[in-house]
Formats: structure tokens, C-alpha cells, sequence
């Protein structure tokens, strides 16, 4: 009979029932915090997200046909976003455009959970470090509200999954099922879909076997799906630079790298985003030396994990800040270091009386609580986010539905974290919720499902929204504009409607945040005559 140290070790052996069972009430417990995380807050403290809201109502207006903006905005199916939306459309035909978004994110937090424990499963890594997939999800790409990225991070760790397994066996079915992922990974972000494919490929290339004889041509038989997923990126990416070229001024033109320094920091802080009171300096030493202190090491032979683990810390440090009309590049990537460091892991085992044997057995607990930890703190902040925002909630009932409005935020930051941009994007509730629509709007950007069509795009650019002081309202057009959603500390400057013939006036004003509505001049008095 084994003995009950055997029964512990991962892979093929199993833990006792009762071990099990406990730990799947703590991913259950550590899930049930992140999902806290994403509906404590009516609307989430993530950047952008307000953009992705304000996308769906479009596309459900324009589907429906009812959609006053019609004659500017187009459904643009030829997207790489098309799964993150397509998931939250029908949604939106029975819940809130917010509420539809939250439903989405909760689905993709549990398949990515779901798909690095099938991961880790594959490559015999140890269960104890399950909770490592359970808080970098709410990194840096969910505090700037990367919804697609977010939605296609589970499919890209399943193609990763379906990757090793068609490498080991070769089969013709798993190569089609994994040809058929992939083209759904390339229609939900193309980024995820790059990473995906260019992992699997080397976990392909390092399979044994390749020096022996035929291995190459073993290698070339088994890569078909891959070729078939190349051609079908190019033919995607050769179409897009055509059709974006004539449309966007700077499509492609640009390629921007940032300082070594700021990947070095990427890599320390951005899987945790956790800003204020030191919490990212604090967690970053906790999970990269709580294994090494209870006794696991890097196992270097597991080529695999190698490559996963390779690939993720590749991405973070060698791909651009700015490519392709699309920023924040490899700050995003740190969502996959910290699964592949802990599917890299494994154990060894310690010395008797040593601090590795008391800290390996209860390696998963103590691996938990820290990462709940950290969930309670996104949690936390969502709460009093949550309460924060309830000043926007009198500007957004005093603004008439249907209008076209222009957001103002002199002051995007957020007392709760310290986020410098977290209200940045906030005033699209009103097109999420209300049925207007807002400049500046993500439907100027080429990925978007709801596009401006040629020709239409507004003035007001993303520079403009990052440094509304340079709004000039004859050059930005704003006669267009209803109403004014204005954030600033304290009084907003004097000359913020310099130009109009009649400044907008302020009919709500509450925190912060102030609405002015732009109305009929009143006539002028006639001149009396002699």
C-alpha cells in the first residue's frame, strides 16, 4: 500500500478523499472572492470597461435597427473582437449592457481557472499552487477594463492545453479540434491568438524525437494546423491593413518600445495591480519565494512548462508598448506569468526538520491565503468604488436619453486606489445606459465592432480625452454636442467653452462631476429705431 506521502504527490497518484475535497472548497471560496470583485461595484473599477459597454448598447441598437446613430455607426464584423461581444449581445437583450459585461467576465474567470488546472493536470505540475490562477486574472489588463483580452485568456490557455496533448499523440481529431479553436482564439483577440500559436508551436518543436530519423518530417506532418492558422492570421492581417489604411491616419505607422525599466516593472507589479498601501511589492516576494522556501524548484527538463513559461516572459519583455494603432502591449501579458511559474514548479523532496518540510505540506494552504488576500482587496476597492461613483449617478439621471454628448475629465483620478485614469472613460454609462452617445468613442478604433463609418469619425481624438484643456470648441465641432459630462477638482477652468456663442449652462452638479447642457441662444433684442 502507498504510503500516504506518495498519496500526496501530484500526478498520477491521488490525494486522500478528505485533502481533495478541501481543496476544492478553497478554489471554490478563492472564485467566489474574484466574483465578488467583478459585482461589488454596479459598474467595475476598470478603465475602459465603459467603452466595451458603450459598444454592446450600439450593437444591440444597431441590430435591432433603432439606432439614431446609424448614419455614422456601422457593424464592423470583420473584428478580432467578435467573441467578446458576441457573447455579451444576447445578454444585453434581457439585462443591462453592465450587467451583461460582469456575466461575461464571471464565465471567462472560470474558464480560465478551469483551463490552467487542466494545464497544470497535463504537465503533472502540483495542485498546491492552484490559487496561482485565481488572482492574476485581476491584474493589470482587468484594472484598465481589457475586456476582449480578458475573454480570450481562457481560450488561449485551453489552445495552449489542446496543444500539448495533440504534440504528444499527433492525433488527426485533436489537430482539427485544435485548427477550430484557434480560428475562434483569432476572432477574439489577436494578441491571445499570437501568444497561443507561437507557444504551442515550440511546445510542437521540442517534443523528443526530432533528432531521430524522420523526426522533421514527423514535425511537418504534425504542424499542419498551424499552417492553416498562420495563413488564416496574414489573410486577416494583409485585409485589416487595406481597409484601415484609407480610414486610420496612423494604422501601422508606428512602432514604440518601452523602457527596460518599465518591463522589469511589468513583470513585478502588473499581475497584481493592487496600488495602494504597497500591496504589489508586498505579494510579488510571497508568491515567487513561498515554493522555493517549501522546497519546490524549477524543473528545467519539463520542456514544455519551459516553453510556457519562456514564452510568457518573452511576451512581457520583448514585445512593444505600442504597435499597430494599439497600446499597452506587453503590460498585459503578466496575466500568464504567474500560472506559468507555478506550472514550472515542482516538488522536491526536503530535508527532515527542515523549514521545506513543515512549509510543503500546507504549501497550498498558506499559497491560498495569501492569494485571498489579495481577492479581498479587489473586493474591498470594488465596494468602495462602488460607493464613489454614486456622485455620477445624479449627472447621469439629469442628462435627457438619446443625445450626443462630450465627456471633459480634467480629473479622472480615483480616491479608492490611487488610479490616476480611473474615471477616464466613465461618462459612456450615459451611451451604455442611456441610449446617447459620447465622445471621445472607441468606435474610432479599428478592432471595434461598432465602427465610425469613413468619413465620420469626430474631431475629438483620444489626445483630446487624455488633455481635455486642448478641447477647442470651433476646431473639435462643439455645436454637435448636447451635453458636457465635466470631472474636476474644484471649479473647471474658465475658458473650458471658449469659442461658443452661448456657453452651455450647468444643470447638475454633484462631487466632482458637473453636467452642462448646450441650449438655444436666446434672441437678440432688436435695435430701436431713432
Amino acid at each position: 500500500m502507498a504510503s500516504r506521502d506518495a498519496a500526496l504527490e501530484p500526478g498520477s497518484r491521488r490525494a486522500p478523499r478528505g485533502l481533495t475535497d478541501l481543496a476544492t472548497l478553497g478554489r471554490l471560496l478563492l472564485f467566489a472572492l474574484g466574483v465578488v470583485a467583478i459585482w461589488a461595484a454596479p459598474r467595475p473599477l476598470m478603465i475602459d470597461l465603459p467603452q466595451h459597454a458603450g459598444q454592446v448598447a450600439l450593437l444591440h441598437d444597431l441590430v435591432l435597427g433603432r439606432s439614431p446613430w446609424a448614419g455614422e455607426i456601422h457593424v464592423n464584423l470583420f473584428t478580432p473582437y467578435l467573441i467578446g461581444y458576441g457573447l455579451a449581445l444576447p445578454l444585453s437583450f434581457v439585462m443591462s449592457a453592465a450587467a451583461a459585461l460582469k456575466v461575461v467576465l464571471t464565465a471567462a474567470y472560470a474558464a480560465f481557472i478551469g483551463a490552467c488546472i487542466g494545464v497544470r493536470r497535463e504537465l503533472g505540475a502540483s495542485p498546491r499552487l492552484d490559487a496561482y490562477y485565481a488572482f492574476s486574472f485581476f491584474g493589470f489588463a482587468y484594472a484598465w477594463g481589457m475586456y476582449t483580452f480578458l475573454v480570450a485568456a481562457p481560450l488561449g490557455v485551453a489552445f495552449i492545453w489542446l496543444c500539448i496533448r495533440y504534440a504528444r499523440t499527433g492525433l488527426a481529431r485533436q489537430g482539427l479540434g485544435l485548427a477550430a479553436l484557434g480560428l475562434g482564439l483569432l476572432f477574439s483577440h489577436g494578441l491571445v491568438f499570437l501568444f497561443a500559436c507561437g507557444v504551442g508551436g515550440f511546445i510542437l518543436l521540442v517534443q523528443p524525437g526530432l533528432a531521430q530519423p524522420g523526426g522533421v518530417r514527423r514535425l511537418l506532418l504534425r504542424s499542419w494546423p498551424f499552417w492553416i492558422l498562420l495563413s488564416a492570421c496574414a489573410a486577416f492581417f494583409v485585409l485589416t491593413r487595406e481597409r484601415e489604411a484609407a480610414i486610420t491616419r496612423d494604422f501601422g505607422a508606428q512602432l514604440a518600445f518601452g523602457p527596460w525599466q518599465a518591463h522589469f516593472v511589468s513583470v513585478v507589479f502588473n499581475a497584481f495591480d493592487a496600488p495602494n498601501s504597497g500591496w504589489p511589492a508586498l505579494c510579488f516576494p510571497v508568491f515567487a519565494g513561498l515554493p522555493l522556501l517549501a522546497g519546490f524548484r524549477p524543473d528545467w527538463r519539463a520542456r514544455e512548462a519551459v516553453v510556457i513559461a519562456a514564452g510568457a516572459l518573452g511576451a512581457v519583455v520583448l514585445a512593444p508598448h505600442y504597435a499597430w494603432s494599439t497600446s499597452m502591449l506587453f503590460e498585459r501579458f503578466a496575466l500568464f506569468l504567474p500560472p506559468a511559474y507555478a506550472w514550472l514548479l515542482r516538488e522536491r523532496a526536503p530535508a527532515p526538520a527542515s523549514l521545506a518540510a513543515r512549509l510543503q505540506p500546507r504549501l497550498g494552504l498558506w499559497a491560498g491565503l495569501a492569494c485571498a488576500a489579495v481577492l479581498a482587496q479587489h473586493a474591498r476597492l470594488s465596494f468602495e468604488f462602488g460607493r464613489e461613483q454614486r456622485d455620477f449617478e445624479g449627472i447621469l439621471a439629469a442628462a435627457a436619453p438619446g443625445q450626443r454628448a462630450l465627456a471633459l475629465i480634467f480629473d479622472p483620478s480615483s480616491e479608492v486606489d490611487h488610479n490616476a485614469d480611473a474615471y477616464l472613460h466613465h461618462a459612456l454609462w450615459y451611451q451604455a445606459e442611456r441610449g446617447g452617445f459620447v465622445d471621445f468613442n472607441f468606435a474610432a478604433f479599428h478592432p471595434q465592432i461598432a465602427r465610425f463609418r469613413p468619413g465620420r469619425v469626430p474631431p475629438v481624438d483620444e489626445y483630446v480625452a487624455q488633455n481635455p484643456a486642448r478641447f477647442d470648441w470651433r476646431a473639435d465641432g462643439g455645436d454637435r454636442y448636447r451635453f458636457f459630462f465635466v470631472r474636476s477638482a474644484g471649479a473647471p477652468p474658465a475658458s473650458i467653452f471658449a469659442g461658443s456663442p452661448c456657453p452651455p449652462a450647468q444643470v447638475a452638479a454633484s462631487g466632482e462631476w458637473r453636467l452642462y447642457e448646450r441650449r438655444a441662444c436666446p434672441p437678440r433684442p432688436k435695435a430701436s429705431r431713432p
